[in-house]
């Protein structure tokens, strides 16, 4: 994907209002800078250590509270939410077209 065009504020030096981005079969998507910038920094503090960094570890309640922030953004985005077996926190958005591939991201 790349950006196919920017609505910047430059002159007020705010962040952009809104990206919107075109994938290869020009599909677009619209990106609210503001708001995935608010939603790095509420992620930051959960487990925060010095100016820079962050530890959730694994099966803690920081993770957890991790889990519980990212899956109400998740059910705000129309998303179904749930925590498989392995501890993973999963979202998933119904598709319109049920006849297309599904897409399947992580990290």
């Amino acid at each position: 994907m790349n950006p196919q065009s920017i609505n910047n504020n430059k002159a007020s030096g705010e962040a952009p209002l809104s990206m919107q981005w075109r994938g290869a079969g020009g599909e677009g998507m619209n990106i609210n800078p503001t708001r995935l910038q608010q939603h790095f920094e509420a992620m930051s503090l959960i487990g925060k250590i010095g100016e820079t960094g962050t530890c959730r570890p694994a099966h803690t309640a920081l993770e957890k509270q991790g889990f519980e922030i990212a899956a109400a953004w998740m059910k705000e985005a129309g998303m179904q939410t749930h925590i498989d077996n392995f501890g993973n926190l999963i979202g998933r958005l119904e598709g319109k077209n049920k006849s297309l591939p599904v897409l399947m991201m992580g990290s």
